[in-house]
């Protein structure tokens, strides 16, 4: 019998060790899920309801530019701006190897965000794109801004609100396009994970610092804040929700904006969680909040369920997080009779004005989180 040399020897337990490895239970790749499909499908449904994001392959090269809409705004401009933003979530399913592309083909190409197209962002726009952006470059290692493209007003407006320190990019000398829209004062972009008081009187105090008056009652701003912190810390992101792409971080995102031209303070709070349509059926509020939504909305729409929220909140004192935060703020607004606080979430978009006027809109396709504006006129 022929006898083995050494090497040929660890040869044979090598491969022997590989082939167990694979049969492994622990080291297979679990199969997704029913719910995790669900998740998928509904994310693509989403995607073909929107219009097309424009891309471009640079000639010569495997670049593929995708390029955001020229107005970024959700009131004005709603579905190609959440196309965008669903088209950044699509590109951090292929980043996590979560899209139908294999690993090694989406690798072959190189992708370049375009925000040289954007003549025009409102603050609440803003917020929401760095925080995508945040996410999606969060663990890049070469990362460039190419913002000697971007409109001057576009860059001016990102380099005063922190995109560039959020992402850890340094921002270009060079400015090229004329600007376009109305000049902002924007506050440093603030993130964080847990209800933080110091952060909410901290923002109320340097809104008020740039603009000259106060943003409201003390306690009734800080208590806002703090509630729509707490509602994204403990209820937007529930660990038996099933993602598409993947499970983001539990985080929050902050930021304030002063317009001049128009006398406007304006504070915004966005989170990517599942939405307060989707959290208020599952709390222990539904059955309180069930007669609400007979009276408010019968048809029980999206925009019904948050205005049956903040309803509550007016109604009852015995409720989780800060209570009624949210609505103390309402009811400021009510007695200024000026500004509005507004709340997009899941399908439905609910504006509080003076006077308990409240305008539901319901939108195409679910919005991608939660986001809560305040805004007001100056001196009131």
């Amino acid at each position: 019998m022929k006898r083995l040399s050494a090497a040929r020897r660890e040869w044979f337990l090598r491969k022997s060790a590989w082939g167990i490895q694979r049969l492994s239970k622990n080291n297979r790749k679990p199969k997704p899920t029913f719910e995790i499909n669900l998740a998928k499908q509904r994310f693509d449904a989403a995607i073909r309801a929107l219009p097309v994001v424009p891309e471009r392959t640079l000639k010569g090269s495997r670049l593929v530019v995708t390029e955001a809409p020229t107005k970024f705004s959700f009131l004005d401009n709603y579905e190609q701006s959440l196309a965008f933003v669903l088209e950044l979530r699509r590109l951090y399913a292929k980043k996590r190897g979560r899209a139908s592309l294999t690993r090694n083909i989406s690798r072959q190409w190189l992708r370049l965000i375009d925000l040289a197209r954007i003549e025009d962002i409102d603050p609440a726009a803003g917020l929401v794109l760095a925080a995508e952006l945040d996410v999606l470059f969060k663990d890049a290692r070469h990362k460039r801004s190419r913002d000697d493209t971007w409109h001057d007003n576009v860059r001016s407006f990102f380099i005063e609100a922190g995109l560039f320190e959020l992402l850890g990019i340094a921002p270009s000398d060079a400015q090229t396009k004329p600007p376009g829209g109305p000049a902002r004062t924007v506050l440093k972009y603030r993130k964080g994970a847990q209800p933080d008081g110091e952060q909410a009187d901290a923002l109320r105090s340097e809104l008020e610092e740039i603009c000259g008056a106060k943003f409201g009652p003390k306690v009734a701003v800080n208590n806002a804040l703090c509630e729509a912190m707490t509602n994204s810390r403990h209820h937007a992101y529930p660990p038996t929700q099933e993602w598409w792409p993947a499970r983001p971080e539990p985080l929050w995102w902050a930021t304030c904006a002063w317009t001049p031209s128009t006398s406007t303070m304006h504070m915004v709070l966005y989170d990517q969680g599942v939405g307060i349509p989707a959290t208020l059926p599952r709390s222990r509020h539904w059955a309180t909040t069930m007669p609400l939504m007979q009276r408010l909305d019968p048809e029980s729409t999206d925009a019904g369920l948050i205005e049956a929220a903040l309803e509550l909140r007016r109604t009852s004192t015995n409720i989780e997080g800060r209570g009624r935060g949210l609505y103390e703020m309402a009811e400021w607004i009510d007695k200024t009779k000026s500004g509005f606080l507004r709340i997009w979430s899941g399908k439905g978009v609910v504006t509080y004005r003076p006077g308990r006027e409240v305008e539901k809109r319901h939108l195409p396709v679910p919005f991608s989180g939660t986001l809560i504006e305040w805004e007001v006129q100056h001196g009131n």
